[in-house]
């Protein structure tokens, strides 16, 4: 699938681990919702994955090149994947389930900025000879609907799991995320109005 390597193949290639290494995990007789480790080594696993966002963020923000290599790679697929598989593990550990917002919150955060900047600078996404010449394609990508359930099961974090100062944060994170989001979350599911 990697013809080459680059900082943006390398990152996604972060995801796709992360995603593997569930799937083993469910297929050796596990479950999603168990993590398969200590709590150190989860936080450790969560801390190294919301730093990969943060790269991601420095890469794909205001750089048309960068957002369609994203793409091509299937990262807004995997992203959006794991910030979900994240959020539906069961944890008791009130750390732990803070630290799988903030994951699920920067991965967010970064698809909104993907979507903004994509409509504000269209003219920048005009090249010619490839299917994702348009800034469209690029929206379109980060408004599928997981990206979109992201954005709505962030509105509502359960009560008293993330604490209240923080859970205000993720809310308006979310409310923002979901009003970018939004026009192109109905547009991909076929509601016009």
């Amino acid at each position: 699938r990697h013809e080459h390597v680059s900082a943006v193949s390398a990152l996604v290639r972060t995801f796709e681990d992360e995603l593997d290494r569930r799937s083993a995990g469910t297929a050796a007789g596990g479950t999603m919702a168990v993590p398969a480790h200590s709590a150190a080594r989860y936080r450790s696993a969560v801390t190294f994955r919301i730093r990969a966002v943060y790269a991601l963020g420095a890469l794909l923000r205001g750089n048309p090149e960068a957002q369609r290599l994203f793409v091509r790679e299937g990262g807004p697929d995997l992203l959006v994947r794991d910030a979900l598989g994240t959020l539906s593990s069961v944890r008791g550990d009130r750390p732990l389930v803070k630290l799988d917002y903030k994951l699920a919150s920067k991965v967010l955060s970064l698809g909104e900025d993907v979507v903004a900047d994509a409509s504000l600078h269209a003219e920048d996404y005009e090249f010619k000879g490839t299917w994702d010449n348009k800034a469209g394609m690029i929206a379109e990508s980060f408004t599928t609907e997981p990206w979109c359930d992201l954005a709505l099961r962030m509105l509502s974090p359960p009560d008293g799991t993330i604490g209240l100062v923080a859970e205000r944060a993720v809310k308006e994170r979310a409310l923002r995320s979901a009003s970018a989001l939004g026009p192109g979350c109905r547009a991909s599911s076929g509601d016009g109005s």
